[in-house]
């Protein structure tokens, strides 16, 4: 069974979370540090208990702190590659920016992938 385990730093603790499909369902700033500023309401980030604001510090067992966040960004989609696909609902944020959710086809939660070169999201 594949998992890919990412470490986060929130409010001065580490805490590593294993997930196990894709897609993953969060996104992240592409900027130092990798912070976390969406989460998919329902989605597999959620379940494990993601949330708004950790940093990624690590994938798998390697820190990425000092990794520039493009490449660390495009290490994770390799690394979550290998997870099965769940059928979760394909979901994006609204256009409104008012924090809403609506279905739609995004990087975010597209077919067998986990994300987009530059977006932030897997």
């Amino acid at each position: 069974e594949h998992e890919l385990e990412l470490t986060f730093l929130h409010h001065g603790r580490q805490e590593s979370i294993s997930f196990r499909s894709k897609p993953v369902g969060v996104r992240f700033k592409t900027r130092r540090p990798m912070i976390v500023s969406d989460v998919v309401p329902g989605g597999h980030a959620e379940q494990l208990g993601v949330k708004l604001g950790m940093e990624l510090i690590a994938i798998g067992a390697m820190e990425i702190t000092d990794i520039a966040p493009l490449k660390a960004l495009k290490m994770l989609r390799v690394a979550c590659e290998t997870l099965p696909r769940t059928d979760l609902p394909p979901w994006s944020r609204s256009d409104g920016g008012d924090g809403t959710w609506a279905s739609a086809r995004t990087p975010m939660a597209s077919e067998g992938s986990c994300g987009d070169a530059t977006s932030g999201a897997i």
